[in-house]
């Protein structure tokens, strides 16, 4: 107590010279009652760095166990103040988030300051109110929460059709040939042969499943780590038998040009007797035969154009559907040339 009473009264007395003198001669036990200012000058004084900075890393949400920072999968990272010898992670302050994820780098927070010279001659004393300006701290800009993804919509429905098909189509002569055009013998029939396979009409739904987000099975694998997905899945099927068959004839326009013209010439009796014909309509159910048609008589040579059609009846889910092929029979007449 009378050291620091010495010290009082030669710094009123000496000023600022003495007070050096003074620094120089106390003993080093009376240097911590001094004041912090005073103290700042002495050498050699041995303490931690309480006034620096550290880095933490830290999460802003924890989701099913994984770090999400600014909305995005991973850790963030920020400054915090020094304490003593350690790091001090204060959450939602120093653009920290809410949680520490893996902790702080405590190094710059521990050891000692370097060793500050013996000043030559003592600074000036510091006016008040002139020392170092401290930072204002930021405002934090808040932090975004992720946006939960919306599940997809599984509700849609279609239905796919698959149309019924006319596989084949043959006749029986496979070389038709017409004796006369007045005279038409039994034998001269010609039959075709009609093969149909039915159709068929397929619907479709979607429905929610839960797969997991990396590997495995939903929910052995990963009972908390899995996300919602839409699958596809044949909801109804239905056949779409066969139920009419038509077989339609028509002589060609060059055929009848060619009967009414050259034929007439050597034939005068010859004309078009038979441009249209249909020589067969089936009706029944079936999803696949070959079905006969059966004693058709031409009564004119030439091309004729024959087209099939093949019609279904319909499903619940869809509508009757149609199908054609087209299919030609020359019929040949027989002729006689006179040799010399």
């Amino acid at each position: 107590m009378t050291g620091l009473g010495i010290g009082a009264t030669l710094v009123r007395t000496t000023g600022i010279l003495g007070l050096a003198f003074l620094l120089l001669a106390l003993p080093p036990a009376l240097v911590p009652l001094l004041p912090h200012r005073i103290q700042q000058g002495l050498p050699g004084t041995v303490g931690t760095l309480c006034g620096g900075r550290c880095t933490c890393t830290y999460c802003d949400q924890l989701i099913n166990g994984r770090c999400y920072t600014h909305g995005h999968l991973g850790p963030g990272s920020c400054s915090a103040a020094c304490g003593t010898d350690r790091c001090q992670f204060q959450p939602n302050q120093d653009g920290c988030g809410p949680i520490l994820y893996l902790g702080c780098d405590d190094d710059p927070c521990t050891g000692s300051p370097p060793v500050l010279p013996r000043p030559t001659s003592t600074p000036p004393p510091i006016p008040p109110g002139m020392g170092p300006t401290p930072t204002p701290a930021l405002p934090r800009t808040p932090t975004p929460v992720p946006t939960a993804v919306p599940a997809p919509a599984c509700t849609r429905t279609w239905v796919v059709l698959r149309p019924p098909t006319v596989e084949a189509v043959r006749h029986e002569p496979p070389f038709p040939v017409l004796q006369a055009q007045e005279f038409a013998a039994p034998d001269h029939g010609v039959t075709f042969h009609v093969t149909v396979k039915g159709g068929k009409a397929i619907q479709y739904a979607q429905r929610e499943v839960r797969e997991c987000r990396t590997s495995g099975s939903y929910p052995q694998d990963c009972p908390n780590d899995w996300t919602t997905v839409c699958e596809t899945y044949v909801q109804a099927q239905y056949n779409d038998p066969v139920t009419q068959v038509t077989l339609a004839l028509d002589l060609r326009t060059a055929s009848q040009s060619w009967i009414t013209t050259y034929l007439e010439s050597r034939y005068p009796r010859a004309r078009v007797r038979q441009s249209h014909h249909d020589p067969g309509h089936w009706q029944g159910s079936t999803m696949s035969a070959t079905l006969p048609f059966p004693d058709w008589y031409p009564r004119d040579p030439g091309v004729y154009a024959g087209i099939v059609t093949a019609d279904t009846g319909g499903t619940p889910i869809s509508q009757p559907q149609t199908v054609t092929r087209n299919h030609a029979v020359t019929v040949s007449l027989r002729d006689t040339t006179l040799a010399p």
